[in-house]
């Protein structure tokens, strides 16, 4: 769950494919930082292949392709000022419902600029986007959604791994 960084000129290429038995359930969390913008380094040059897969079952529950091209990234009208994008998914049989989402969003919590959505495309699916202007605020944002989720979809306790910690 630690962030990826794309320096300037990075040509990059993702693929993930998660496969979650019938029955079961899991999370999982991706956050891409474009530059590193403390250091004056601008994502600028470059480019993100970024594709994801979540089966329950058999059954495909989401097919999330991103091509980002740093020069589209740079002219401002996808994240603006932000740089640091990141997605949670959740995955249970059962339904997400309504009254989930806007718990969801209110643990987000408001936090100045961070800009975030919970969406539910498929019943058994919650994803929960979140555009930030620093890391840090991103993985705050995205952590507490993490823990509120995790006993609902998972029925165990919201303990951070320790890895997150490094």
């Amino acid at each position: 769950p630690q962030e990826v960084v794309l320096h300037e000129g990075a040509w990059a290429r993702s693929t993930m494919e998660v496969r979650i038995a019938e029955g079961g359930a899991g999370m999982g969390l991706e956050a891409t930082i474009f530059g590193r913008r403390e250091s004056g380094e601008l994502f600028t040059h470059g480019h993100l292949r970024q594709h994801l897969r979540l089966f329950l079952g058999d059954e495909l529950l989401l097919d999330d392709l991103a091509c980002i091209d740093a020069g589209a990234l740079a002219a401002g009208p996808v994240l603006g000022t932000h740089h640091a994008s990141g997605l949670l998914w959740a995955v249970r049989e059962g339904v997400f419902d309504e009254a989930l989402s806007d718990d969801v969003l209110e643990a987000l919590g408001e936090e100045s600029e961070v800009w975030s959505g919970v969406s539910v495309p498929e019943k058994s699916l919650m994803l929960v986007r979140v555009v930030a202007s620093h890391p840090e605020r991103l993985m705050r944002a995205l952590r507490r959604a993490w823990a509120f989720l995790r006993p609902s979809v998972t029925g165990r306790p919201a303990r951070f791994p320790r890895i997150w910690m490094t």
